[in-house]
């Protein structure tokens, strides 16, 4: 149905509250990060260089006890995504920047430009989910001028974003859970054993003021960038 209809429609969320009490909901497509293998082994290489330390005064047991911790990290689903979780067993993928000009290409003003915002963090029984919102520099100032916008690292002055983005497009995002099973030294604390991962999403506003024939977020090529989860 979306390769033939040649885009998303996306689901209505809340993000604001009348004063009488009724929420205000508008549509959303959501849209993840998929990432490579060089992009987990940076996660647990950066890790070990944290850990490493706490594992020093153990004799004989460093080397085999690190890479048993470090390999419990970039496991989560954020990083391999599962089918059985719920997500399907497809995926569409594109270049975030690619996204963003198709979806820029939907303004109804040539000069309105795509602008990117904090929509919130929204905690879940097993997941924690970093919101990006994406929307047009009108409805920025508009609807969702309460929501800041996302900084770049210059910006982040006491290095607490969990997602910042440089003027040169590049994202970075800076999780502090990427796994589901704690692994801890045998003389630790075991408890708890499982934990919440995060992820982060970008959520893409489908205004309700777009006409008709544009409530849904156009994307070229739809069927040759379906791929099948692994």
């Amino acid at each position: 149905m979306i390769v033939n209809s040649k885009g998303f429609t996306g689901g209505r969320k809340k993000f604001d509250k009348y004063e009488d009490g009724n929420n205000v909901e508008q549509k959303f497509s959501w849209w993840s990060p998929k990432f490579d293998k060089d992009a987990i082994t940076l996660v647990r290489n950066t890790l070990e260089e944290a850990i490493q330390p706490f594992l020093a005064d153990r004799d004989g047991e460093e080397e085999g006890e690190l890479t048993r911790l470090k390999n419990q990290f970039a496991t989560s689903d954020a990083f391999s995504p599962n089918s059985q979780r719920g997500y399907g067993s497809q995926y569409f993928q594109y270049g975030i920047d690619d996204l963003c000009r198709y979806y820029g290409e939907l303004f109804d003003d040539d000069d309105d430009e795509v602008q990117f915002k904090i929509l919130g963090t929204f905690g879940y029984k097993v997941e924690v989910m970093h919101a990006v919102l994406v929307c047009s520099q009108t409805n920025g100032v508009g609807m969702f001028s309460a929501y800041p916008s996302v900084l770049t690292p210059e910006e982040d002055v006491n290095n607490e974003a969990v997602v910042t983005r440089d003027k040169n497009g590049n994202w970075v995002w800076k999780p502090q859970s990427t796994g589901t099973v704690i692994k801890r030294l045998p003389d630790r604390n075991v408890f708890p054993k499982y934990r919440r991962w995060e992820h982060v999403a970008f959520a893409f506003h489908i205004p309700d003021e777009w006409e008709k024939d544009k409530q849904f977020m156009f994307v070229p090529d739809l069927k040759d960038n379906l791929h099948q989860i692994q």
